[in-house]
């Protein structure tokens, strides 16, 4: 990139464009990382008993502050805000309010096949699944 013009000009907008490079660069790391995390860390909505997985970055989110031990997390999935809580397993959709329990999913098989094994709760009735 060349800028032309003049001193005070040149200086502002080389600013501005290493400001926009810096955030296209952190958005990429951040997608490539959950890629990553999304091989072997899945978070899920359940649905009426069906499971719906969050968007990558949402799930990246989601399992940074989890491995962080934060009690809750602020983060937006589908364009919608939310928020979820560890504690009671639970995500709330600041918008419509609505609640709905939440899953987590993670492991490896060594042949690199996805292997997950999760307990579901409902109704006090417990279902284990592999």
């Amino acid at each position: 990139i060349t800028l032309e013009g003049l001193p005070k000009d040149v200086m502002d907008m080389n600013s501005e464009v290493s400001n926009v490079m810096q955030e296209q660069m952190e958005r990429e790391h951040k997608e490539e990382r959950a890629d990553q995390i999304s091989k072997t860390v899945q978070w899920y909505m359940v649905n009426s008993g069906k499971l719906d997985p969050f968007d990558k970055i949402a799930n990246n989110d989601i399992e940074s502050a989890y491995k962080a031990k934060k009690p809750s997390l602020l983060f937006a999935h589908q364009n919608l805000k939310a928020e979820i809580n560890f504690g009671n397993k639970e995500v709330t959709f600041l918008r419509t309010g609505a609640i709905k329990r939440v899953l987590r999913k993670d492991g490896k098989n060594k042949a690199g096949s996805s292997l997950f094994n999760y307990r579901l709760f409902t109704n006090n009735i417990m279902s284990t699944r592999t």
